[in-house]
């Protein structure tokens, strides 16, 4: 089984901890590369987690999480230079989220090259999100990973995870964006970003834009309407599940870390997957991402094999 790494942002997600007592929080763990990294040690894979948190009651508590489910901390950094990151979850009446970040500079922007790359192991799947990726020393930080990543060979996964709010300029970010497209294999875009991003409505002309960007496999998430790949001229799609949703904090992060738990498994090269494999890795990572939303929090809701299988069993 292939090893897959994360690097970004660990920080508290503080969601609503009743929805009839507005103000009232309860902290959880947070984080997309953490949440992607902790879906696939769930789930029985192999995963390390490369960043930093704050040399505080916060970090303490968010590396004992990533511990308490198997997920590698050895190249967890914790520092007294700035605080654990903060993020206040809001959540509408079908249980969507919206954040407001409390990083000015948080310990995780400062998380650097040097601080892992001369004894980290990076040469199997490396996955990554724009959300870390500001004019900080973690942004050199991934540029190095994905450096090693290539010379080894291995597979770069990006997460567009656009967070328009953390940008002042957004014509930046949209380029900064398609630099890391161009440097990757695999992109993860949501339904409701890629029209910001490639600036048109139509999916199919937005769809041609990324692939003309050099993308080989597009894995484009719908929400409760289930998710489908686009790789060369073929499409291959799955339904989402109906459950009842509390939260869709992490849902995305949850999809995206069973898809590569599943990839992790495969003896083939990602590009020479059958069809119908990569339709029923679609089909388990729906699940995954479904199941997290019928608790609260992102970490705290990611289900285990064993609820993975049970639930796609009684789907049939």
């Amino acid at each position: 089984m292939k090893t897959v790494s994360t690097m970004g942002e660990l920080l508290i997600d503080f969601v609503p901890f009743d929805e009839t007592k507005p103000g009232v929080y309860e902290q959880k763990p947070g984080g997309a590369p953490a949440n992607v990294a902790t879906t696939i040690a769930i789930l029985g894979g192999n995963a390390t987690f490369y960043g930093a948190i704050g040399k505080d009651v916060f970090g303490d508590f968010l590396i004992e999480e990533l511990q308490k489910q198997n997920v590698n901390t050895s190249h967890i950094k914790q520092t007294k230079a700035a605080k654990t990151g903060l993020a206040f979850v809001t959540l509408d009446k079908d249980g969507n989220r919206s954040f407001h970040f409390y990083r000015n500079p948080s310990a995780d922007m400062l998380y650097s090259k040097g601080d892992y790359l001369e004894d980290s192991d990076l040469e199997d799947i490396f996955a990554f999100s724009s959300v870390s990726l500001i004019d900080y020393p973690i942004k050199d930080a991934h540029m190095a990973a994905i450096d090693k990543i290539k010379r080894n060979k291995g597979l770069l996964v990006f997460d567009t995870n656009i967070r328009l709010h953390l940008w002042e300029n957004h014509e930046t970010y949209r380029n900064l964006l398609f630099d890391f497209i161009q440097l990757s294999d695999i992109v993860k875009i949501a339904d409701d970003e890629i029209g910001w991003l490639t600036q048109t409505d139509d999916l199919e002309e937005a769809i041609q834009i990324l692939k003309a960007k050099g993308v080989k496999m597009l894995l484009l998430t719908k929400g409760k309407n289930g998710a489908c790949i686009h790789w060369n001229d073929q499409v291959i799609e799955a339904p989402g599940y109906s459950v009842k949703t509390v939260d869709t904090t992490g849902a995305g992060d949850a999809f995206l870390g069973a898809f590569l738990y599943q990839l992790s498994r495969q003896v083939e090269y990602y590009l020479d997957l059958p069809m119908n494999k990569l339709q029923d890795m679609l089909r388990f990572a729906n699940a995954v991402a479904a199941l997290s939303t019928t608790k609260k929090g992102a970490l705290s809701a990611i289900p285990d094999l064993k609820e993975v299988e049970s639930f796609l069993k009684e789907q049939g």
